[in-house]
């Protein structure tokens, strides 16, 4: 198996929804690799989060990932 010599990673909210002291967002990720071998690997996908608000501060309660080969 490769090692990655290099890597990027990034997230864009794609929505926001707010209900009280509960809020969901979703939207995209991507992971840019070089490999050893100098090949690039790319993996994409979507990801939602729950959030709940505790003493005035924003908790995360659920972190959900997947690709977009499903």
């Amino acid at each position: 198996r490769q090692m990655c010599i290099r890597d990027r990673h990034s997230a864009t909210v794609i929505d926001v929804k707010v209900f009280g002291d509960h809020a969901f967002a979703y939207g995209k990720w991507r992971v840019e690799q070089i490999m050893q071998d100098g090949s690039e690997s790319i993996e994409e996908g979507y990801w939602s989060t729950h959030n709940v608000k505790v003493d005035n501060t924003w908790k995360m309660t659920l972190d959900h990932t997947n690709d977009l080969d499903i």
